[in-house]
């Protein structure tokens, strides 16, 4: 199973795991952010440069797990493109 970070905390993406781990569906909050640390903004004019370098992954987690690939994913793939 394969449960990418911007789906993982969901009720769905938990109920999955529970079930495929063979255990019993936990509740639990998905809402609150527990631990979270300090946000910060990627500097906009480094984000084309740091997609194309790794374009390569992108293209092989796409090739890999296709319509499962979160949108923020295949939004950033695009900034890799020339």
């Amino acid at each position: 199973m394969t449960l990418f970070f911007e789906d993982l905390f969901s009720a769905q993406s938990v109920d999955a795991l529970c079930k495929f781990v063979g255990i019993k569906t936990i509740a639990t909050n998905t809402t609150d952010e527990v631990f979270s640390g300090r946000k910060m903004a990627f500097p906009k004019e480094h984000l084309g440069a740091t997609y194309k370098a790794l374009a390569g992954q992108y293209e092989e987690i796409a090739k890999r797990y296709g319509d499962a690939l979160p949108a923020r994913w295949r939004e950033r793939m695009k900034l890799a493109k020339p």
